[in-house]
């Protein structure tokens, strides 16, 4: 099939490998998250049912799987599916079983309540139907389950998929064009494998439209607010990296210092937040 360049583009637009599976790397601090929900709900890992929401090509989803967890992936391009095909079959999976398509701000092939953990991984600056997507994760999760999202900054220093510095603060018109430009003029180039044989106007008006039509950067106050409007209970948690943890520790205990840590790091580096689905209150 034929990819289509209408769709959301980037680096590794192109078909999964075996070998790209076998090196791939999931995140230590994405595998605690689920080990640790894991354990909280008592199941065995073949009984922990994972999704990954936006899962492109599914690599997470494949190592989830060759570790014994129950892990799907959902997204709203086909084509990811289609990438996914080879390197899934390689390894002994099926990715029309695995990976399901769900129509952008509709429902996904899932029963309600049916996972015990729900991630996302860099794609909540892509949505731009926040409420709808929100509803759903709120839908697909289970009475008292969990999930961990991950994603850029709203004025992280650099734009997380260009890479090239603060264009997008700047709005999304011709300055933001002209903004991109220059960087390639200046050999800040992300370097597409799709755009990388075409000159440089090419390949800013390519980026432009990436930038427009596929990043949708809000401040992480409105994260929060839509999950909690959507039933989910939602906290910041990027202070409790090790990375930062062990940098700041001895801050968090002094009044509102941990507040103001929280929504800087969530405001110019990323955004982690875990997520849990009250259960019912029995009368």
């Amino acid at each position: 099939m034929p990819v289509d360049e209408t769709n959301y583009i980037h680096d590794v637009d192109k078909p999964l490998t075996s070998t790209a599976i076998e090196s791939y790397a999931i995140s230590r601090w994405l595998l605690s998250r689920i080990e640790n929900a894991r354990q909280r709900s008592g199941l065995e890992q073949s009984k922990f049912r994972i999704l990954d929401f936006g899962c492109g090509r599914g690599q997470t989803v494949a190592s989830l799987r060759l570790r014994g967890y129950q892990a799907w992936g959902v997204d709203v391009h086909s084509k990811w599916i289609e990438f996914a095909r080879p390197g899934f079959r390689s390894a002994g999976l099926d990715a029309d079983d695995l990976l399901r398509l769900a129509p952008e701000g509709g429902q996904a092939p899932f029963e309600a309540g049916h996972f015990d953990f729900i991630y996302s991984v860099s794609v909540m600056e892509h949505v731009e139907n926040l409420s709808a997507v929100m509803d759903e994760i709120a839908r697909l999760t289970a009475p008292g389950a969990s999930g961990f999202h991950q994603f850029i900054g709203s004025h992280s220093l650099f734009e997380g998929h260009l890479r090239m510095p603060l264009v997008h603060w700047l709005p999304k018109n011709e300055m933001r064009c002209r903004a991109i430009k220059l960087c390639l003029q200046l050999g800040i180039d992300p370097q597409w494998e799709v755009v990388d044989t075409k000159g440089v106007d090419d390949k800013a008006e390519f980026y432009y439209r990436f930038s427009v039509d596929q990043t949708f950067y809000r401040p992480c106050a409105c994260y929060l607010r839509a999950f909690e409007a959507a039933g989910l209970q939602a906290k910041l948690d990027i202070l409790e990296h090790p990375k930062i943890s062990h940098r700041v520790g001895p801050l968090l205990s002094v009044p509102y210092v941990r507040r103001v840590l929280d929504a800087g790091v969530a405001a110019f580096l990323a955004v982690n937040i875990t997520t849990v689905k009250p259960r019912p209150v029995a009368r």
